[in-house]
Formats: C-alpha cells, sequence, structure tokens
C-alpha cells in the first residue's frame, strides 16, 4: 500500500493505492480516521480521513486539523518543508530543499483496520523535483537519528535545544501534529546556518538538517593532556605551543563553544575590541565576523564564561593568540600592547610584513568597546596569567 501525490489541478492531491502484504485494501479503510505508525513508539492522529470520490481514494483533513497527512509526517521526522505543486518544483542536487521537492509516495507496510480508524505503518518515502526522482528516504533508519537528537538535545547550542526540545513535545503529544510544527523545523535550519562557523559543521540553512544536528552530537573532543603548570618556565616554545592546544580545545567543544560564542557577541555588540570594527550578522550575511578569543582555556577555570574571554575580529584573533598582540589591565584601564619580543623578531624587509597596521591600534581601549556590565569584560587576574605565562 501507499499514500502517493497526484497532480489534479494544479496543487496536487494525495490518494491511497494497492494492497498491504497481508490484503488491506484502500476500500477497507475508507472513512476511517488515519493514524501514522512510525515505529519506536512514535504514532500520531493524523486528523485526516480517506474518502472515497470520483472513484479515488483520497485523504482529507478533518476539522480543526491544520495540515495535511504528508506535511505533518515531514515535521515529525524533521526534514524540511515539502510541496505539492509541480509548478513550484526546483531542479538539481540536493534533492531536499526547504520548498523545492516533493513527497511522491508514502510507502505503508502494514494497515491496522479499526471500527473507526486505521493505523498505517509507513515505512519509507520518494522524494522528487522537477529534474531527479526517485530519491527513497528509509523511516526507521531516520527515526533512530532522530531519537539519538531527542535523547541528546542537551548537548545542543542552547536556542537549537530549545526549538528541538518543542518539536519532540509536538510529536509526542499524539496529533494531529500543527503547523507550528513545520514552523519549528524551519527554525532549526536558520539556528543551525547561523552556527555552523561555531559547530564547525556546513550547512546552508535550506537542506536536510538532521545529518548537521547527528554530526554535532558526534564530534569527539579530546582534551590537551599537558598542563601549564607542568611545563618548565624557560621552556617558552613548549609552553606556547601548549596554550595553542588548550586555546584550540575550547575553541571547538561543540554546544558550549557556541553558546560562549554567542553570550561573547552579545556582550560585545559585535565590536572587536582592538580596532573597534563592528562586524554584526544581517540578512545578507549569517555568521558575524568576529570571534570569541579565550583568554585563559585551563581546566581549573569555567572555560565558557564572558570574562575569561575577548571579541576580536579576525585578524586581531589571529594576532592575539600569536602572541602579537597582548592586552593588559593597568590603572582602571584595558590596554594593547605589542610585546618587544614580537617586535625584534617580526622583520618587514625579510618577510614582506609589517605591524603598521596592527600597531595603530595600540594603546587604551575605549570605554565603548567594552561589555556594559563590568562583571562580563575580561578579567585582570586572567589577563595577567596569561601575560605571565607567555613570558
Amino acid at each position: 500500500m501507499r499514500i502517493t501525490r497526484r497532480t489534479s489541478g494544479g496543487r496536487g492531491e494525495y490518494e491511497i493505492s494497492e494492497r498491504t502484504a497481508e490484503g488491506i485494501s484502500p476500500s477497507d479503510i475508507i472513512d476511517r480516521r488515519l493514524f501514522l505508525h512510525l515505529g519506536q513508539r512514535i504514532q500520531f492522529d493524523t486528523g485526516t480521513i480517506l474518502r472515497h470520490a470520483q472513484g479515488k481514494f483520497r485523504i482529507r483533513l478533518e476539522p480543526g486539523t491544520e495540515i495535511h497527512l504528508h506535511r505533518q509526517l515531514v515535521a515529525c521526522l524533521m526534514l524540511p518543508e515539502a510541496i505539492r505543486a509541480n509548478e513550484k518544483l526546483g531542479t538539481g542536487a540536493p534533492v531536499i530543499q526547504r520548498g523545492r521537492y516533493a513527497i511522491q509516495h508514502i510507502h505503508i507496510g502494514r494497515a491496522i483496520v479499526r471500527s473507526n480508524s486505521a493505523v498505517l505503518h509507513a515505512c519509507g518515502l520518494e522524494v522528487l523535483n522537477g529534474s531527479q526522482s526517485g530519491e527513497e528516504i528509509n523511516i526507521a533508519q531516520r527515526l533512530r537519528n532522530l531519537l539519538l537528537v531527542w535523547k541528546q538535545k542537551i548537548n545542543l547550542p542552547g536556542r537549537v535545544f530549545e526549538l528541538v526540545q518543542e518539536a519532540e513535545s509536538l510529536i509526542k503529544a499524539g496529533g494531529p501534529i500543527p503547523q507550528q510544527a513545520e514552523t519549528l523545523v524551519a527554525e532549526i535550519q536558520t539556528e543551525m546556518a547561523q552556527q555552523e562557523t561555531d559547530l564547525g559543521i556546513p550547512y546552508s540553512g535550506l537542506t536536510d538538517v538532521l545529518p548537521a544536528l547527528v554530526k554535532a552530537l558526534d564530534v569527539e573532543i579530546h582534551e590537551p593532556i599537558t598542563r601549564l603548570e607542568e611545563i618548565e618556565p624557560e621552556a617558552f616554545e613548549v609552553r606556547k605551543r601548549v596554550i595553542k592546544e588548550w586555546k584550540r580545545w575550547a575553541a571547538s567543544r561543540g554546544a558550549a563553544s557556541a553558546k560562549f560564542r554567542n553570550d561573547m557577541r552579545r556582550a560585545y555588540n559585535s565590536t572587536c575590541l582592538v580596532c573597534g570594527e563592528r562586524y554584526p550578522s544581517t540578512p545578507f550575511n549569517r555568521i558575524p565576523g568576529v570571534d570569541a578569543a579565550h583568554i585563559l582555556p585551563w581546566a581549573e577555570y569555567d572555560l565558557d564564561q564572558v570574562f575569561n574571554g575577548i571579541c576580536l575580529c579576525k585578524t586581531h584573533h589571529w594576532a592575539f593568540d600569536e602572541g602579537i598582540i597582548q592586552i593588559r589591565f593597568e590603572s582602571g584601564r584595558y590596554i594593547v600592547e605589542i610585546p618587544d619580543d614580537a617586535k625584534n623578531k617580526i622583520e618587514p624587509q625579510r618577510t614582506g610584513f609589517t605591524l603598521d597596521k596592527i600597531e595603530r591600534y595600540a594603546g587604551p581601549v575605549p570605554e565603548g568597546r567594552l561589555p556594559r556590565n563590568p562583571l562580563l569584560r575580561p578579567k585582570r587576574e586572567l589577563l595577567e596569567r596569561l601575560r605571565q605565562s607567555l613570558e
């Protein structure tokens, strides 16, 4: 048995055809309310009913149901929004893109007929767009990934966690699944696209978001073994390398790191502490042009507090991590400076690189570049310990 999209009148209708392996036919479930069963105890009332009209077995909405059966299934499986009309289909790959593909078939492996309802066990989908067809989705496999995301959602970035939790609640309520579930999936897509750089997971915002969510949970981060206090004070190069290892680890800690970056950008209004340039997200660019640079990413400190970080543009983040610039606190002010060691070792005549563009920003930091809340500003003792560790 299968539910199939028929393009009648231009917009598309969904009909039920064929028999199940047990011999259940569409005529056996006529005028019954339809439930979808996906496995793993996921089952919901679709708020739809099968009607026989003009020789066709077509699915119709019951009063109070907001969206059609195929849209409920798509939202439940966290797929991008699908459409029915051929003229709106996109082309090319990937097929599954929001508002550019259609569910052509929903395969039903089994149907259980009751007095007033029928439970349809969905096992697969076939999707297509204007140029490609026949792409199959295994519902059992997809459901395993979805349940994994639900189970480990606490490890997702804050806003993504909230959206996934809300979508899960709607689906587990037993249906009919409301249009709000579609909206939540779209918002999850948008949030994941905005955080693709922070999470290190490329994602466009239009394609299937579930693989990106699974990947966000699957990143295994190994904490560096060597600690700073274990290194001899005179081993400058070793100390510098270990500092970089800890900062790299702190910057790649999945959801926690993404939250830290978002908190930093809000506190600094997406403004670089060193140069004062503001690079926010806009309707054109999703990702702000500033980074959250950790001051001390060692285990004895709370890694992801705003006071243990500095908001920097890409250039000055690089310069800070390389020790080309340092930031110290003195007489109530933050001061940007270039260490003498950097000035002595960087030879423009040999490297073709000059410190002129960086030196122009040396000196006291204007008050307006700092967070308004004094508790969020870089802690003096952390800056001092970093400076001492690099000496």
